[in-house]
Formats: structure tokens, C-alpha cells, sequence
């Protein structure tokens, strides 16, 4: 049974940050050490993006995140 986890970055301005979670991650194939290496490298590298409404994505830059926290599921949350 493969481990599922949670990114749940922090970013935006100190006085009121915004928290993102994408839940349900695997390194599939992928050796796990590497992946969540890689995981890192991406996200301070190029950043990420966040629908704020339907058809509307914002990218978040590497300089807008405080913290990105990698948390292991005790279980799959979506079927």
C-alpha cells in the first residue's frame, strides 16, 4: 500500500497568510526520498498556482512562500 500525503504550503503577506492543501499525494513509481526532493526543488524553484475562481488560475511565486510542510495521510481522503 503506497503512503499518501499532504503539501500544505503558507504563503502570501505576513500579516494575514493563506494556507494551500493539496491532499492525496504519491511518488507512484517514483523512489520516495526522491520525490519529496523534488517536490521541494519545483516549488522553490518555479512556485505553484491556485484557482481563485472557475477558469481563473494565480501563480504564486518561490518569494511569496513562508513554509511547505509535507505531512504523511493515515489513509486515501478522496475515493
Amino acid at each position: 500500500m503506497p503512503n499518501y500525503w499532504t503539501l500544505q504550503i503558507t504563503y502570501g503577506g505576513t500579516a494575514k497568510p493563506l494556507v494551500e492543501e493539496r491532499k492525496d499525494l504519491n511518488c507512484g513509481t517514483m523512489e520516495e526520498r526522491a520525490w519529496i526532493r523534488q517536490i521541494r526543488e519545483r516549488l522553490y524553484t518555479t512556485g505553484f498556482e491556485v484557482q481563485t475562481a472557475p477558469g481563473t488560475w494565480e501563480f504564486i511565486s518561490p518569494f511569496r512562500i513562508h513554509t511547505a510542510l509535507l505531512i504523511m495521510q493515515d489513509r486515501k481522503y478522496t475515493p
